[in-house]
Formats: structure tokens, C-alpha cells, sequence
């Protein structure tokens, strides 16, 4: 059913009202372009215009239902998205704080840890030093010992020679006999 607008167009229109002012000759009005249109379709019954009048209300209660409905498409795909999105930001949201509370623990675990780590390092230092001191301290021990040894066996030495010089006072006779005897075996074992 094809309507012709132009032909609608009459039924619509207002009675022209002239409002209060100076009258104008009709003959020196604009012509209006749908008055012959108006003349034209004057035979029209009222049957005949309200059968086209719920026509035209049907198409625009169809038009208006149609976007109504596409509105509440709209609406739900919407809400559909929207609550998937919430549910999602809710889970993330969860995984966060879960992730939050297990880094909080971990930083208070590294505090703990540093501090254990620092004092393990001062008291591997400490035991280092000690074991420097202690290796300084033996290898000093070990030169005085030798020295003291050294001194020792020179002292026993000097103490032995001076024993046998007091000894070979008395018999240096002896001596010098023992030598020329030393002297022969000597030259007999060559």
C-alpha cells in the first residue's frame, strides 16, 4: 500500500488563522502550491480518511515497536556485556587482593631475612677476622719458637765448646797427640 504523502498532506493541515494585523487582498497572497491538491481531493470521505489515518498510525506503532524493541536489544546486550565485565573486574579484582596479601607477606619474609641474611654476614666477618688474627697470631708463634729454638741451639752450642775448652786445658797434650794418631789413620784409610 503505497501512500501518496502529498495527497495526506491536506488532511493535516490548519485552518489559516489570521492573526491581527492589516488584511491583505488574497489576490496579492502567495499561491499556496497545495491548494489545487487540496480542491482536488475534497470528495474524500471520512471513512476514507480514517481508514488512512489508522494506516498511518499502524506503520508508525510498527516503526515505533521496532525501535523500541532494538532499543531493548540494546538495553540487554548491554546489561549482558556490562554484568560479564563486572564479573570479570570482580574476579580480577579478587586475584589483586589475593595477590596483594601474598606480596605483603613475601616483602615481610624479606624484611625478616634481610635482617637474618645481615647477621649472618656480620658474624661471618667477625669469624674471619678472628680466624686472621688467629692465623697472624700462629705464624708470630711460629717465628718466636723458631727464634727462641735458634737462640737455644746456639746457646747449647757456645755452652758445649766452652765446656771442652775447659776440658782441653788439661789434656791439650792429649790432644795433640790424638791428632798426630788422627793424622796417621788418615793418610792410611786414602
Amino acid at each position: 500500500m503505497a501512500l501518496d504523502i502529498l495527497a495526506m498532506a491536506p488532511l493535516y493541515q490548519a485552518p489559516a488563522i489570521n492573526r491581527i494585523g492589516p488584511k491583505t487582498d488574497p489576490s496579492k497572497r502567495p499561491a499556496d502550491p497545495l491548494k489545487p491538491l487540496v480542491l482536488s481531493r475534497t470528495k474524500l470521505t471520512t471513512i476514507e480518511a480514517k481508514r488512512i489515518m489508522s494506516i498511518l498510525d499502524e506503520a508508525i506503532y510498527k516503526k515505533k515497536y521496532k525501535v523500541e524493541t532494538e532499543i531493548e536489544n540494546w538495553i540487554q546486550k548491554y546489561d549482558t556485556e556490562m554484568g560479564e565485565k563486572q564479573e570479570e573486574l570482580e574476579d580480577l579484582d579478587a586475584v589483586h587482593r589475593e595477590e596483594k596479601i601474598s606480596l605483603e607477606e613475601l616483602r615481610r619474609r624479606h624484611k625478616v631475612l634481610v635482617g637474618e641474611f645481615a647477621q649472618i654476614r656480620e658474624e661471618r666477618e667477625i669469624n674471619s677476622k678472628k680466624r686472621m688474627e688467629a692465623e697472624q697470631e700462629m705464624v708470630r708463634m711460629v717465628r718466636a719458637a723458631t727464634l727462641i729454638q735458634a737462640l737455644w741451639k746456639g746457646y747449647l752450642v757456645r755452652s758445649l765448646l766452652r765446656s771442652k775448652k775447659k776440658r782441653g786445658k788439661g789434656k791439650a797434650k792429649d790432644k795433640e797427640k790424638g791428632k798426630q794418631k788422627g793424622k796417621e789413620k788418615g793418610k792410611g784409610k786414602k
